[in-house]
């Protein structure tokens, strides 16, 4: 199935953030190629915020896991968002899921902004972009956008501590114990984000059993704007 097919697309605001969002082309996001409901996850290397290598692989999950990519601690914009799943976050660890957030952030910026600091999360630093890669959500970010981000005050390369210009699409995955991914979301917006309500959803729903696995898919592919 075409992943264009299993995006959902939901009516939501850019938010604050919007006049930086509005600066990434379309050309630019065309390299994102995700992985879909079905696929096995490849294994990925990221790093805490003391730099300690965490390496996820699909025979070696312990606890159905949801990986949860934003583009950086620097936008306010994915700032509000974690915020917002605080509630949810708990809920889906009471749950006994493991939840993941990943970003381009390198180790030394991922608790730096004080509201991210105050959540207890497991923020980890993707600043290599191993698992943006592996799930097919990198994208790079052109010289004249680097440069508008600079306008902004936004300095990838020293957020990252890399020269390579990647950022992760906003993007959530849930992966279950075996490995294989059972649910995917990616906007096509960079200022949509999955609502906490859906991804609580999608998680119950997995718990039930393949039955409910199936209606996951089936309901993103109904819910999907046909390609224009």
């Amino acid at each position: 199935m075409p992943w264009r097919v299993m995006l959902l697309f939901l009516v939501a605001g850019l938010g604050a953030s919007a006049n930086l969002d509005a600066q990434v082309a379309t050309e630019e996001l065309q390299s994102i190629r995700p992985r879909w409901v079905g696929a096995r996850m490849p294994a990925f290397t990221v790093k805490d915020d003391k730099a300690e290598a965490i390496t996820f692989a699909p025979d070696e999950l312990t606890a159905p896991t949801i990986f949860i990519f934003y583009r950086g601690g620097w936008s306010s914009e994915c700032r509000r968002y974690l915020r917002r799943l605080r509630d949810t976050e708990w809920t889906l660890r009471e749950m006994g899921f493991e939840v993941v957030f990943l970003s381009a952030d390198g180790p030394p910026a991922l608790r730096a902004d004080p509201q991210l600091a105050a959540l207890d999360y497991n923020l980890l630093s993707d600043s290599q972009m191993q698992a943006a890669h592996a799930m097919g959500v990198a994208y790079r970010l052109s010289n004249s956008t680097t440069e508008r981000y600079k306008h902004y005050g936004v300095d990838v390369e020293a957020v990252s501590g890399e020269r390579h210009h990647e950022l992760a699409f906003p993007s959530a995955f849930i992966v279950d114990r075996t490995g294989m991914i059972r649910f995917v979301y990616l906007s096509p917006k960079l200022g949509i984000r999955i609502e906490a309500e859906e991804l609580l959803a999608a998680a119950k729903s997995l718990t039930a059993g393949p039955t409910a696995q199936g209606d996951i898919a089936r309901t993103a592919e109904t819910l999907a704007e046909p390609e224009k």
